[in-house]
């Protein structure tokens, strides 16, 4: 194979990135809905003819990015290279073979230079709508969650088949908003091929071979070369999480051997009943995600950084499902990987593993009318507690790890549906305590503006299981959910809102990492000041008594 030099291997590498990221600003400016725009719910990526991972865009879903090289390979499977052409579009949403749940749609459209396929442009994005219950977790079948879209081609040489898009459009709510966001990602995708035709004009290339198999190869050998200095064996961590009628457990061993880990996660609760089963390939994203994040994090992520990590998941376990299992609020299991794996981790390398985050991230999914009776979905209603401390620093706070989703905008929210958002801010004293704190919770509420009747479905975990500190680091405080101040008895049901009714979400906080005792007084005086802490907090959790003259909380 020929070599390239490191320059110019760094050149081509940034150009890749920035393609990615144009393909995303794209995707941002033509979608149609919040929780593309708004909550970052989306993924890009260049890969390479055999539907390997070479680049991916700078600000996105870890999942995403896990699970689209799977995907891409499926449809390879499907659509060999020799029935592809130029302007072909290949979509599923099959959560087996993409991202874990159907509201997620996978695009992928081949590029053609000199009448030969050299890669693909991919985009994995979650739809404002697919019909049936979405992604609600009280699904108890999977097909309960709406259209199931197979591995077919939406456009065809350019042209686009009708009846796939029927099936689309009559199947959802909002068909406006549906086909628009999935424009929005075939243009971005068009715009991604165009700059990959310009790259390989301009370097004089034939393909993407010489730099897919470079900057694979440069990002496997940094994770091997991380791993080696972790010292060899095995180390486990369970999680306890609330499941849904009983708690349910996510058990991971971490195996170092020289330069590759394996992570087993037998012991794992069964799967069960409700949309809270994770796909493997889900499991298998947020497993390798947890890894790079501690082990090798400032390496772009490509099918390299994937190569030395080995992910075992018993089937039928919540973290590997068979179906037709619901699997429709997938993340509610998956999101306790990176704790599991993290408190796997910490028993070696403490110094680089955050305590427990406040993930999952809450969520609202509201089905409702706007005064004027025009139908709304509302998929972009997240909320994040705590992020969880490490050995560096506090915990950040209203951070969503490991997703990276973002909270769609107060003013846009009440703008672009019958609801209205009552409050939304920190709350004190809800991080865990240590030398350093996690991050706070926050407490929002959102309520029914609308005349018509509304459903909202919740998303919603660490109520009876709050977010763990780490040695020494003590718990968040747990989370809890209220209907008009009345505590709501099932936490992940749906409930009704009339006119004026609404719900509050009280987020948890992360946890902290070291003993309290130890903490820097004068960060607890800072907290007490910007009012992270009260004054009886400050007593009860440090052992800190300001002196008279010390400013309170203000």
């Amino acid at each position: 194979m020929q070599n390239i030099d490191p320059i110019t291997l760094d050149v081509w590498w940034n150009r890749f990135i920035s393609i990615v990221d144009e393909m995303a600003a794209a995707v941002e400016r033509t979608a149609f809905s919040n929780v593309v725009r708004g909550s970052n719910d989306y993924c890009c990526a260049l890969l390479d003819a055999e539907g390997n991972l070479v680049a991916q865009n700078t600000r996105t879903i870890p999942s995403f990015i896990g699970t689209i090289a799977c995907t891409v390979r499926h449809f390879l499977s499907v659509f060999p290279p020799e029935s592809l052409s130029e302007d072909d579009v290949i979509i599923t949403n099959d959560p087996w073979v993409s991202s874990g749940h159907l509201p997620d749609l996978s695009v992928a459209l081949p590029i053609f230079f000199r009448e030969r396929l050299v890669g693909f442009c991919g985009i994995t994005l979650h739809l404002p709508d697919i019909g049936g219950r979405g992604a609600s977790p009280d699904t108890k079948d999977f097909f309960e969650g709406g259209l199931f879209i197979p591995t077919v081609k939406l456009y065809s040489k350019g042209v686009i088949d009708q009846t796939v898009q029927s099936f689309i459009t009559r199947n959802v709510r909002i068909p406006r908003e549906v086909m628009g966001d999935i424009e929005a990602a075939i243009t971005a995708c068009k715009t991604g091929e165009a700059r990959v035709i310009d790259f390989l004009r301009e370097y004089a290339l034939a393909d993407l071979t010489l730099l897919a198999t470079s900057v694979q190869a440069v990002s496997e050998r940094a994770m091997r070369e991380a791993i080696r200095k972790i010292p060899n064996g095995t180390f486990s961590d369970t999680v306890v999480f609330d499941g849904w009628d009983h708690p349910l457990t996510v058990q991971a061993s971490v195996t170092i051997d020289n330069d590759e880990i394996e992570i087993d996660f037998a012991g794992t609760s069964p799967q069960v009943g409700f949309g809270i089963n994770s796909v493997y390939n889900y499991t298998y994203a947020y497993a390798v995600y947890a890894i790079k994040c501690a082990i090798c994090p400032f390496v772009p992520n490509n099918e390299g950084s994937c190569k030395p990590v080995k992910v075992l998941v018993p089937e039928g376990s919540v973290l590997n499902p068979k179906f037709p299992a619901p699997v429709s609020a997938r993340y509610l299991s998956a999101h306790f990987i990176q704790a599991a794996v993290f408190g796997a981790l910490a028993k070696v390398i403490p110094d680089r593993i955050n305590a427990d985050a406040s993930a999952p991230f809450w969520g609202l999914i509201v089905h409702g009318q706007r005064e004027t009776g025009e139908v709304y979905v509302a998929h972009g209603l997240t909320a994040n507690g705590g992020q969880g401390a490490s050995a560096q620093s506090d915990g950040i706070s209203c951070l969503c790890i490991p997703s990276n989703v973002g909270s769609v905008q107060v003013e846009v929210i009440e703008n672009s549906t019958g609801l209205f958002v009552g409050e939304k801010e920190l709350v004190p004293d809800s991080a865990g305590p240590g030398q350093h704190r996690g991050g706070l919770a926050q407490r929002v509420t959102i309520g029914s503006a609308s005349p018509f009747r509304t459903r909202a479905f919740l998303l919603t975990e660490r109520i009876q299981h709050p977010a763990r500190g780490l040695l020494g680091g003590r718990d968040g405080t747990p989370g809890a959910i209220f209907k008009n101040g009345v505590p709501i008895g099932e936490p992940k049901a749906e409930v009704t809102l009339n006119q004026g009714e609404y719900v509050t979400l009280l987020l948890p906080g992360g946890g902290g990492f070291g003993d309290a005792r130890l903490r820097d007084p004068e960060r607890i005086k800072s907290d007490l000041r910007n009012g992270y802490i009260t004054l009886e907090g400050a007593r009860r959790d440090y052992g800190f008594t300001p002196p008279v003259h010390e400013p309170g909380p203000k």
